[in-house]
């Protein structure tokens, strides 16, 4: 996606993490309150990441991957809040997207050879507390198809509690999250093509052109793309996130189900090439 340019009246801030760079954009508020509210987001986002990333030896994600049969863990609300979203996530799509995929995730980002493993194992998280049981060894949780999204929605409460009430939240211009009564102009693709006014929602985007066919299947099939890029709006960012990850293992009348099916996702577009115009849900 193709980031809104700076407007008057409005002030960014970035901040690396997970691997790539977060910013924000913030309307109505002076440069000194937005540059301390951001402070405040990214401190927080900081905290995230320590417990939600598996490549962190001590993050909640790493000790649950280290559970052995029956052990539990005690996790951080936060981890405890975004694997229940996850879990979410998983019937809405139809099982395609899963947080449970690190050990095949790691197979193909290292290019092993040989098959990937194979999914076996069960892990239980509690409904109503932050406990992780590991009935079956064998799942590895790998948030990637949703944490950076879960991230945005934490930090826009941050800016509620700053009294910051209209911002933009991205990260990479892959997942937006638009916050208060502003229309943000997005463009999908190309500079001012297929643009889009996003306000108090969030927009999300997968695609083969940066990581190639990096979103796997949970039933290890074959995966046959039917588009190169795919956008979804939702009404969270996590949500958006996930629903983007798992939109692109869907076929178009997969997706057309999908939409009209989960009201939490409410608009979809999708590309088959780049010379093709958008296809859009509903």
């Amino acid at each position: 996606m193709i980031e809104p340019e700076n407007q008057s009246g409005v002030h960014r801030y970035d901040h690396p993490a997970m691997n790539t760079v977060f910013s924000l954009r913030m309307a109505e508020v002076d440069y000194e309150t937005g540059l301390r509210a951001a402070g405040a987001c990214f401190r927080r986002l900081e905290q995230l990441e320590g417990t939600l990333s598996r490549y962190r030896d001590d993050s909640d994600v790493s000790r649950i991957n280290a559970l052995r049969a029956g052990e539990q863990l005690l996790i951080d609300e936060d981890t405890h809040h975004c694997l229940r979203l996850a879990m979410e996530c998983g019937p809405a799509t139809g099982g395609l997207f899963d947080v449970t995929l690190g050990a095949r995730i790691e197979h193909r980002k290292g290019r092993r050879e040989g098959d990937p493993p194979a999914l076996r194992g069960r892990l239980e998280v509690a409904p109503d507390r932050g406990l992780v049981t590991c009935v079956e060894p064998g799942r590895e949780i790998d948030l990637g198809g949703i944490g950076k999204g879960f991230a945005l929605d934490r930090m826009a409460e941050v800016l509620d509690d700053h009294g910051i009430a209209t911002a933009l939240l991205s990260c990479a211009g892959s997942t937006m999250l638009a916050k208060g009564k502003h229309a943000w102009p997005v463009c999908l693709r190309g500079e001012k093509v297929d643009t889009l006014s996003l306000q108090r929602e969030a927009l999300s985007a997968s695609g083969t052109g940066f990581q190639g066919a990096h979103v796997l299947r949970p039933d290890a099939g074959a995966v046959a793309y039917a588009f190169n890029r795919v956008w979804v709006i939702a009404d969270c960012a996590a949500r958006a996130d996930a629903f983007s990850t798992a939109v692109l293992l869907m076929d178009p009348s997969e997706l057309a189900e999908f939409v009209s099916a989960i009201p939490q996702a409410k608009r979809c577009f999708a590309e088959r090439s780049e010379a093709d115009g958008l296809i859009s849900w509903p």
